[in-house]
């Protein structure tokens, strides 16, 4: 990864204020995008656009079985067969 490259030009104090200030932006940015999200949601309801929830359990345990068999033949898929299930442990 290039951010490593970079890191790595620091002392081990250095590299912590790094990775601290990486954690800081990624959390910033994440409440951003929640806010956002969350008022154009409400925007959207407000002028009639109707959500429907959905089962998101159901839906990764179908992704996980059929997204392995439709993407089987893109690159590097061979070499990772049990992505999906190291991604769903993670999440």
């Amino acid at each position: 990864m290039e951010y490593l490259s970079v890191q790595n030009e620091f002392n081990k104090k250095g590299q912590a204020l790094l990775i601290e200030a990486i954690n800081e932006a990624a959390e910033y940015q994440n409440n951003l995008v929640k806010k956002y999200e969350e008022d154009y949601v409400k925007a959207l309801k407000a002028s009639g656009v109707e959500f429907i929830e959905v089962d998101k359990n159901a839906f990764e345990e179908l992704s996980i079985k059929k997204l392995p068999e439709l993407f089987k033949d893109v690159a590097g898929m061979s070499q990772a067969p049990d992505i999906y299930q190291r991604i769903r442990d993670v999440i």
